[in-house]
């Protein structure tokens, strides 16, 4: 009997130093000065972490407002900020990662990531990581630019 093993990997501070929805958040809203909604989203998330609120309405927010960001930009102009925002991180990946990653091929395990981040970064971690494919947020596209809207 043939038997599919999956592991499945989070991004944001689970195998990825680099960035999370906040810092990115607040980093598009510093090269745009659009800081409107930062009320909003730090009210969201001390109802997070006080237990009154949900991650989920902490992502969509987040998610929603990088949406609006990123409005009319091109996938390599989005990848150029997230390679500014990981300047200043000494490793991308956590030390664990490769060898965990090399460890789970040799035992046949397909490695998936699953992640409310967005899917063009995603695919640039699948790649570099040589894993088999992703589960994010499409941030969609029209003409080669982001559109402003949202698929969750």
């Amino acid at each position: 009997m043939f038997t599919n093993r999956y592991a499945f990997f989070d991004c944001d501070n689970t195998i990825y130093n680099g960035y999370t929805g906040n810092e990115l958040f607040d980093y598009f809203a510093s090269k745009t000065g659009d800081y409107s909604n930062i009320n909003n989203r730090l009210a969201l998330v001390k109802k997070y972490q006080n237990g009154t609120g949900t991650y989920h309405a902490v992502a969509n927010y987040v998610l929603n407002q990088f949406s609006k960001l990123v409005k009319g930009m091109t996938v390599s102009d989005v990848l150029e900020i997230f390679g500014q925002i990981n300047q200043a991180k000494e490793t991308i990946f956590f030390p664990w990662v490769r060898p965990v990653i090399k460890f789970l091929k040799q035992k046949q395990f397909k490695i998936l990531l699953v992640s409310a981040g967005v899917d063009v970064v995603n695919a640039k971690f699948v790649k570099e990581l040589e894993l088999d494919g992703h589960i994010s947020t499409i941030i969609p596209q029209k003409n080669g630019r982001f559109t402003g809207g949202l698929e969750l």
